[in-house]
């Protein structure tokens, strides 16, 4: 299949979020579970693990928002920034499949296994991403 206009480049930048990756888990991973460090995480503050990576995007959103306001960053640019979103992403799509099929207890160190399983984001998850409240609005009876 020949490539269209704009494919090279898109896969080129599929190339750098695997080399990102694989880089990445040397530090975070363990040697039998790359994905360990998010894994973990999740499990400190009670989510399932693809729930905790929706969570680790919405940090890099954040980020993005204050260089649309401040039209710069302090520390990891906006490429930084883009690259790891994209990662966490395709991270929060293999947990999420992982989740959905019974789980071997060496890939999911979770005390509470039915965790893994959920296909839903937890309330308090989404409220925690979701930024403030709209104002309530008086209704008339």
């Amino acid at each position: 299949m020949s490539l269209r206009p704009g494919s090279d480049k898109f896969l080129a930048a599929l190339d750098e979020i695997r080399e990102l990756h694989l880089r990445k888990t040397l530090d975070y991973g363990q040697d039998e579970d790359a994905l360990s460090n998010i894994r973990s995480s999740a499990d400190v503050i009670n989510v399932s693990p693809w729930a905790g990576c929706i969570l680790r995007i919405s940090d890099k959103m954040h980020r993005l928002k204050a260089f649309f306001r401040r039209g710069r960053t302090e520390f990891d640019g906006v490429e930084d920034t883009l690259l790891d979103i994209a990662a966490y992403a395709a991270i929060a799509l293999v947990l999420y499949r992982e989740g959905k099929k019974p789980c071997p207890q060496s890939r999911c160190p979770s005390r509470n296994p039915t965790l893994y399983a959920s296909s839903t984001v937890p309330d308090a998850l989404v409220a925690a991403t979701a930024g403030p409240a709209p104002a309530a609005r008086s209704r008339e009876t």
